[in-house]
């Protein structure tokens, strides 16, 4: 995709948004981290008074991203436990068709593996092959996701025992 929109064009911008504002910020920040030996928001408040909002929304986006990508990494985590079934669950020899591509929604073109995905791991694909639509039915035929939310726990204790 990044060839047919431009290929390496891409990386000018990118490395200098990297070496003009990424490093450098990251160093001042480093920098006045080891100057002042406070956290985040004690710091900015420190230069400036007013300054004070922007250590509070660094400190509220880290927790943002943190919430964003434990979510990732937890659907990461469900599908690695998968991967220990013999065959696997996206594999070819659980496929219908002679090609090898499909296994129950074929005639809406959702690959083994996204049916895979969006079916049985997230369960926002119905077993007719259509959407779950959740403002219809308020949760008729909806069912318990339990190994996302295991391994989304999983994610959050490790991640408690990392910052603890």
């Amino acid at each position: 995709m990044l060839y047919k929109h431009g290929g390496a064009v891409f990386f000018i911008p990118y490395l200098l948004c990297l070496f003009g504002l990424g490093i450098p910020m990251i160093l001042l920040e480093f920098t006045l981290g080891q100057v002042i030996q406070k956290g985040n928001v004690y710091v900015w408040n420190a230069l400036h008074p007013r300054l004070y909002g922007v250590g509070l929304a660094t400190a509220f986006a880290c927790y943002l991203i943190v919430i964003y990508y434990n979510v990732l990494i937890s659907w990461a985590l469900t599908l690695f436990f998968n991967s220990f079934y013999n065959p696997l669950p996206w594999s070819v020899q659980r496929t219908t068709d002679e090609a090898g591509l499909y296994k129950d929604c074929g005639k809406e073109k959702m690959v083994i593996s996204e049916e895979f995905f969006y079916k049985d791991v997230l369960g926002i694909v119905n077993e007719d092959c259509t959407n779950y639509n959740a403002s219809d039915s308020m949760g008729d035929g909806s069912f318990f996701q339990w190994q996302i939310f295991l391994s989304s726990m999983m994610t959050w204790v490790i991640c408690f025992f990392c910052v603890f």
